[in-house]
């Protein structure tokens, strides 16, 4: 199916998601395979005209993690739906409107994609914005320190391996020690980890723990700060990773 935008799947998804929209997606065998699926993930979005809704439908009941998929795939995903809009015979002026509403709707849903402009389009990382961390993210780091500053409980499942594993990475020392006591290493590091996964760089894999787990974890630290903190830091290192990256 992800090769395949005529297969009939993808109506029987649509059928699916049109008159079963009451019942948990994870009742059905055709989400939880397409959960499973990466590439097929992200041709849905485009194919079956996911909005934002659906999608936190897709990542609270099938444990989806959009920031999993890299965007070289989706860049992949959005060339082959506008291949098959045109094999459609959409006219001009419709398949233009189609593809910017896609466009919109997609960083709120990978964050990644608030920072790469064209990207989608072109798939051409030389244009991409490569800010300077070192100076951006200290500051930023020091902002949600004193954001939570009377809390406490800050989420530390992941915090040693997030922290070993950048620290093996070619990045300034200032984002290596950006985290300046334990109890903030998970929530301070994470979306840099996962701006790696996004740009197609690492897998979670890479965590060395269950994947069931780093699921779970991902998901609860990400929420402690996601408007401030996770998604601005991760859409900032998605560009600049990509931007970095060997051509």
């Amino acid at each position: 199916m992800a090769t395949d935008l005529e297969h009939s799947g993808w109506q029987y998804l649509a059928d699916l998601r049109q008159h079963y929209r009451h019942l948990p997606l994870s009742v059905f065998e055709s989400w939880l395979a397409l959960s499973r699926n990466p590439s097929a993930l992200a041709i849905a979005v485009f194919r079956l005209e996911f909005d934002e809704v659906f999608c936190e439908r897709i990542r609270d009941e099938l444990a989806v993690i959009w920031e999993c998929i890299p965007l070289p795939s989706w860049a992949i995903a959005y060339a082959r739906f506008r291949e098959w809009l045109m094999r459609q015979g959409v006219p001009e002026a419709l398949l233009g409107s189609l593809l910017k509403n896609r466009q919109a709707m997609l960083p709120a849903v990978v964050s990644g994609f608030k920072e790469v402009g064209n990207y989608l389009e072109t798939h051409d990382p030389t244009s991409l914005p490569k800010l300077p961390i070192e100076v951006i993210l200290p500051g930023w780091y020091q902002q949600l320190r004193q954001t939570h500053e009377g809390n406490n409980r800050w989420p530390t499942d992941l915090g040693f391996p997030l922290k070993e594993w950048i620290r093996k990475q070619s990045l300034p020392k200032q984002i290596t020690n950006l985290s300046m006591v334990e109890f903030t290493d998970a929530v301070t590091f994470l979306p840099i980890f996962m701006a790696y996964v996004t740009a197609g760089i690492a897998h979670i894999e890479e965590l060395r723990e269950s994947r069931s787990y780093v699921k779970f974890a991902i998901k609860m630290v990400s929420d402690f700060d996601r408007s401030s903190w996770y998604t601005p830091v991760h859409g900032m290192m998605v560009s600049y990773l990509l931007a970095s990256a060997p051509v």
